[in-house]
């Protein structure tokens, strides 16, 4: 039996994976990695996550929000941001999350912004937008204006 994998690739050199592919996400990790912590609970690793109030996140741009959701769902599953961002990756080029995943994000972003509702599920337009970091961060970016504006329904 033979194997044609690795034809066409030059020794020392070149790629399994097409270069259009991208193995660094686009949205960068936190500056400071949290560690795991097994002796507190979600509701503590939660509390210990910066940038987590109405004003900071009025405040904040699509990276610092996209800082947050990463640390949040570091504190959820209890494990190191460096690992869950250098997960698989999605189309749009940052991390893959389950939907389960961007719905308990998107809660504690409401939560800690005081709405109930931040974003309203069913009028979510691009199904897509809760399967990425990205996407989830521009729908909460959106979410975020539109109630600064007074426009948020």
């Amino acid at each position: 039996m033979t194997s044609d994998v690795g034809i066409g690739v030059k020794p020392g050199g070149g790629s399994f994976f097409p270069q259009s592919v991208s193995a660094v996400s686009s949205i960068p990790a936190p500056h400071v990695a949290q560690p795991t912590q097994p002796n507190l609970t979600l509701a503590q690793r939660v509390a210990l996550v910066s940038g987590l109030s109405r004003p900071a996140l009025r405040a904040a741009d699509a990276t610092a929000i996209s800082s947050t959701l990463l640390s949040l769902w570091a504190a959820m599953t209890n494990r190191p941001v460096n690992e869950l961002a250098s997960g698989e990756m999605h189309q749009d080029g940052t991390v893959r999350i389950s939907s389960q995943v961007a719905v308990w994000l998107i809660g504690r972003i409401s939560e800690a912004y005081g709405r109930h509702k931040l974003v309203n599920l069913s009028r979510v337009k691009e199904i897509e937008s809760l399967r990425s970091l990205g996407g989830l961060t521009g729908l909460l970016s959106a979410a975020i204006s539109a109630d600064a504006e007074g426009t948020l329904v």
